[in-house]
Parts: structure tokens; C-alpha cells; sequence
């Protein structure tokens, strides 16, 4: 949700009064049903041809995200990726991609907002 918000303040005994509409107008626009789509879908299949495949077929069983990536076998694509944000899905045959056994990648899954492991029988 995109708003704009204009706030008067003035000095005096009003001051916290206005500083209270302040707060919950910023809480009303920072909390809303529409916060899963700006969480980031990390996608780890096999290779990541295969794991764009498998996610055209599956993804209409999970929730939309704005920002959908697939992860290569290169532990460079994890970096600047805050794991609060992330909705990490597990395709089947990800335990064959090398990143899995990488470091910063497992600290990724621990940290994660949510981690799916998608079966065979999900619509794959």
C-alpha cells in the first residue's frame, strides 16, 4: 500500500497528542493484509531452469509474492538478503543443488520467515 500522509506539528501541550495520530497513521499503513506480497520467494530447485518449471506449475498452490527469485548453484545470490523477509520454497531435487550444502545458505533456511518443502504430489 502506497499513502501519503501530511502531519502538522506545532509546539505545545498538543505536542503528544500529535504525536499519537502520527503513530497510528504509520502503524495503519505499515500493517495490512497485503504485507505477504512484498516478502521475497527464494525458490531453490535442482538447477534453476528446472526450479522455473516446477514453480509455473506449483506456485498456484502458495500464496503471490511481488519478488520471486530462483537460486543458482552460486552462493552470490544470497547477498543483501535479509532471511525476516524471505518465504523460502524447497522444490523436489534441491538437495542436488550444491548451494544447499553452503554455509551462508543454511544460515538463510535457519532465519527464514517461512520454509516450504514442496512434495512430488503439490501439483508437480
Amino acid at each position: 500500500m502506497c499513502g501519503k500522509i501530511t502531519v502538522k506539528l506545532t509546539a505545545g501541550d498538543e505536542y503528544d497528542e500529535q504525536l499519537d495520530q502520527l503513530r497510528q497513521a504509520f502503524f495503519a499503513l505499515s500493517d495490512g493484509p497485503e504485507q505477504e506480497e512484498w516478502r521475497l520467494a527464494l525458490v531453490v530447485g535442482r538447477t534453476v531452469s528446472e526450479a522455473k518449471t516446477i514453480w509455473k506449475r506449483v506456485k498456484t498452490n502458495y500464496p503471490s509474492y511481488k519478488y520471486t527469485q530462483f537460486v543458482s548453484r552460486n552462493p552470490y545470490v544470497l547477498d543483501g538478503i535479509n532471511p525476516e523477509y524471505v518465504a523460502l520454497f524447497m522444490l523436489p531435487g534441491c538437495a542436488d543443488n550444491p548451494i544447499v550444502n553452503d554455509p551462508m545458505f543454511r544460515w538463510v533456511i535457519d532465519n527464514a520467515y517461512e520454509v516450504t518443502y514442496v512434495e512430488e504430489g503439490d501439483g508437480v
